[in-house]
């Protein structure tokens, strides 16, 4: 049976309000229904395509941000490109099928991720970085007194915790473990979203949430397809948010103390207008790499 979405909607509207986190889906094929061919593009030029696009990315990414605080938008670009491509190298991994390919993935992207985000601070580019594991990210940086300190992810802990007051979703201990991100299952259950939109699959943050597929293929597919969007948002956020919310945690009172202990991620906002403003499922940019790189276009 279809199971409602609209309770996790009013759980993250916390969230929303502070970060708009999105939901990145993945949509299923109707029982019955064969599945549609694969791009014919050669797989080269599609896998080239998607290195490209995340160098690009970081690069600007980088640039801009370095360039904001008055350093160089060339330096920032050429080091932040090249952390784009160690987090297509970590998205890559996360699609494999093999135990824990997730959260080696996800590790080796958010080391990408980080440089992007040194770059465009204007630091060596692994001074500091950031390992997300679940609700939590884990900061090291290498020489410092304290060279390890947890920050909480406010989206992730709302979404997990939404999922564990849920009685249709289970955690799948297993999958969580593997993925580097808390996963649950919701056993004899379709996902639907307010829209009426039937999806397998869905990933709030670093929380992913997994139904009932209505065929094999789908099933088999549906996880590595949400493990990449989980690294988009980590990327997403070492890419613009962490540098946008230090900035807001200077304007706001108090804002110093949270920002310490919480990562709020405030660049998920026009993420998540550019998904309403995208109607199209299947256009969405981070829907377009994911299904690309898990292969389920």
């Amino acid at each position: 049976m279809p199971l409602s979405f609209a309770r996790l909607a009013a759980a993250c509207a916390l969230a929303a309000a502070v970060s708009a986190s999105p939901v990145a889906a993945q949509a299923v094929t109707p029982p019955g229904t064969q599945q549609p061919p694969l791009s014919r593009t050669p797989g080269w030029a599609r896998e080239g395509g998607v290195l490209a696009a995340n160098m690009v990315f970081g690069g600007v990414m980088g640039g801009i941000a370095q360039e904001l605080r008055g350093g160089s938008f060339r330096d920032g670009f050429s080091r932040a490109a090249l952390g784009g491509a160690a987090v297509y190298a970590g998205k890559r991994i996360a699609v494999e099928d093999f135990a824990g390919a997730g959260l080696l993935g996800r590790e080796v992207a958010a080391v990408g991720s980080s440089v992007m985000w040194n770059a465009g601070a204007g630091r060596p580019s692994l001074s500091r970085v950031m390992l997300p594991v679940g609700p939590v990210n884990v900061y090291v940086t290498p020489g410092a007194r304290r060279p390890v300190h947890l920050k909480a992810d406010l989206a992730a802990l709302i979404a997990t915790g939404y999922a564990i007051a849920a009685p249709e979703l289970e955690l799948d201990a297993g999958e969580s473990l593997s993925s580097g991100a808390m996963v649950f299952r919701a056993p004899a259950h379709l996902f639907r979203f307010p829209s009426g939109e039937v999806v397998s699959g869905a990933a709030y943050s670093g929380t992913v949430y997994l139904s009932d597929a209505p065929d094999p293929w789908a099933d088999e597919r549906t996880l590595p397809h949400e493990r990449v969007h989980v690294i988009q948002m980590d990327q997403l956020f070492l890419g613009a948010g962490a540098h946008a919310d230090a900035w807001l945690a200077a304007q706001v009172p108090g804002g110093r103390t949270l920002h310490r202990w919480v990562d709020v991620n405030s660049s998920l906002v026009p993420f998540w207008l550019l998904g309403r403003a995208i109607r199209r499922h299947d256009q969405r940019p981070w829907e377009v790499e994911a299904n690309l790189m898990a292969g389920t276009e």
